[in-house]
Formats: C-alpha cells, structure tokens, sequence
C-alpha cells in the first residue's frame, strides 16, 4: 500500500484508521487525541484517510480483493439502511 504523497507519515494514518474503526469516536475525537501529541490536522483529513484506505486495509487483512469487499459493504449499507423505515 503507497502512501507516497501524503503529509503526514504512514504510522500517524495508520493509527488514526485503526483508531477510528476499532473504537467508537468520532474523527474530531481522533483530532484531538493526536492534538495532545503534537501531530495537528484537520478531522476531515482523517475522514479522507478512511474513505481512500480502510477498505484496502480489511482486504489485506481478510485477504480479498478491495473491489469485493467494497461491494460487499455497499451492499451490507443499503441492506440495513432499508430496515429502518
């Protein structure tokens, strides 16, 4: 996985991304945790960081191509959001 390009190094974005789907915070929360250690962003910058490597890191983990695990979540979203009406 490249993260070439980016701002801010590979372990301060892993850690935001684990953070974020490990536990339940917001991405303001996850700003100021990593305010307090000296690392200043904005949250939409982890929001950004999400959207473009979550679903890559789980297929990495899970072993599965990132298009099938993508499909699998939109899928699973436009399931669960149809029981709620």
């Amino acid at each position: 996985m490249k993260f070439s390009g980016r701002q801010f190094p590979k372990d301060v974005i892993l850690q935001a991304i684990r953070w974020y789907v490990s536990y339940p915070l917001s991405f303001r929360m996850i700003e100021e945790m990593f305010a307090e250690r000296g690392v200043v962003f904005d949250h939409s910058t982890i929001n950004r960081w999400v959207v473009a490597y979550a679903a890559k890191l789980e297929a990495l983990h899970l072993h599965e191509p990132p298009e099938q695990l993508e499909l699998r979540t939109k899928l699973k979203i436009r399931h669960d959001s149809s029981h709620e009406k």
